[in-house]
């Protein structure tokens, strides 16, 4: 089973169905995290295969120490909280991860990293299942390896983004920007943090299609 988080707040949860449907199409069963009791962590950590950090709100500043930027908006406290205590645990346990938009810097601030609390020209204006700009993966990565070398056309629905590093996280792509587009720790069974949204380009880029399959093949083996 992989855990998927989701959002939660005036009585309904939500999530974008292609997270379900990605992780379904490469042979994995998705379940969804709706709740964020505190308690409920280490039954998922002793029951997950792997777990999916999903796109979402903004992320609190006090969780890395800064005060908040005004651009920031749409706070879920509790989900911020839980699924920062989740990676933590999840990370100590070697159980693959792949967080996705907000799920990279969530990864990060887990680690004890920081991100840049808004940045501009990275929401894109056409739907999502579109490609925005170029990112460059580096050399002897996971990104690199996924793409062969070559640069990856992505979506870009995010104004936050990464910043320091957090505990043995490496860089794995950036936009021409210099805006970090993935992180993975090489030392873990799969830790990867991906700032663009592969689950709604990996049925027509075949290249998103290789980060899912990744993921389930290190849960496989």
């Amino acid at each position: 089973m992989i855990f998927i988080t989701a959002n939660n707040e005036h009585n309904n949860f939500s999530i974008n169905k292609n997270y379900c449907n990605a992780i379904s199409d490469f042979g994995q069963v998705p379940v969804l995290i709706s709740n964020y009791k505190l308690e409920l962590i280490d039954k998922i950590i002793c029951v997950a295969d792997g777990i999916l950090f999903s796109g979402g709100p903004d992320i609190h500043a006090k969780f890395f120490n800064q005060s908040l930027h005004p651009k920031v908006n749409n706070i879920n406290i509790k989900r911020d909280k839980f699924e920062i205590e989740l990676c933590k645990k999840a990370v100590k346990k070697n159980i693959p991860i792949l967080g996705i938009c907000r799920g990279i810097q969530i990864i990060n601030v887990a680690l004890g990293g920081n991100i840049f609390q808004h940045i501009s020209n990275h929401m894109q204006n056409i739907p999502r299942d579109l490609v925005w700009h170029n990112i460059n993966p580096i050399c002897k990565t996971k990104i690199f390896n996924m793409s062969n070398g070559k640069n990856i056309k992505v979506n870009s629905l995010h104004h936050q983004a990464v910043n320091v590093l957090g505990k043995d996280l490496i860089i794995s792509a950036k936009a021409n920007d210099g805006t970090i587009e993935a992180i993975e720790n090489p030392n873990k069974k799969f830790l990867v943090g991906v700032q663009w949204h592969p689950e709604c380009l990996y049925k027509i880029y075949s290249v998103h299609a290789q980060i899912f399959k990744m993921f389930a093949q290190a849960i496989a083996n």
